[in-house]
């Protein structure tokens, strides 16, 4: 019925090519009863890739849905240092990244047109992730002379259950 605007991001920087992008679509059926959503978008790696697809039924009396979705997050930190006598500069790039996966029920319970209940329920998976990238290069000709690469798992991954209800 429906698709997102699809967007697209392509980039060069000293870290390196970057590229980007998501899209999303939306369908219901005649009557507005039943409704289906998804979408995905990337962020520079396949590590950064994210997602959901969701589903609500408002055919009966009580209103149910569910959703799944796994949204990355990430953040870099970039520290440069130059050493002159030995004509050497240093790019030091960390990348944390945190994922989220997860999945919830949510269910409606309409008393008028103007007042609900709510009851919504899930499980997140969190887990972790970093990437440390050290670059030597030449200080007088910028070219680069060494790169490093280094993977590794800060933390153990964090399983979250929610559960939460509301009257609208």
């Amino acid at each position: 019925e429906a698709v997102g605007q699809p967007t697209i991001a392509v980039g060069v920087a000293s870290t390196g090519p970057y590229a980007g992008g998501g899209v999303s679509a939306e369908f219901r059926d005649t009557l507005g009863d039943r409704w289906l959503s998804t979408g995905v978008e990337i962020a520079g790696t396949w590590a950064d890739l994210g997602g959901w697809l969701a589903f609500v039924n408002r055919r009966s009396r009580i209103n149910w849905g569910t959703i799944v979705a796994q949204t990355p997050f990430r953040a870099e930190f970039l520290t440069a240092t130059t050493d002159r006598t030995a004509r050497r500069v240093t790019a030091d790039l960390t990348t944390e990244r945190q994922i989220s996966r997860g999945a919830s029920l949510l269910a409606a319970l309409p008393l008028d047109r103007a007042r609900r209940v709510e009851v919504t329920g899930g499980v997140e998976r969190l887990s972790f992730g970093r990437e440390h990238r050290v670059a030597l290069y030449d200080l007088d000709s910028g070219g680069l002379l060494s790169r490093t690469t280094e993977r590794s798992t800060p933390e153990r991954p964090i399983t979250v259950a929610t559960m939460r209800a509301a009257f609208v």
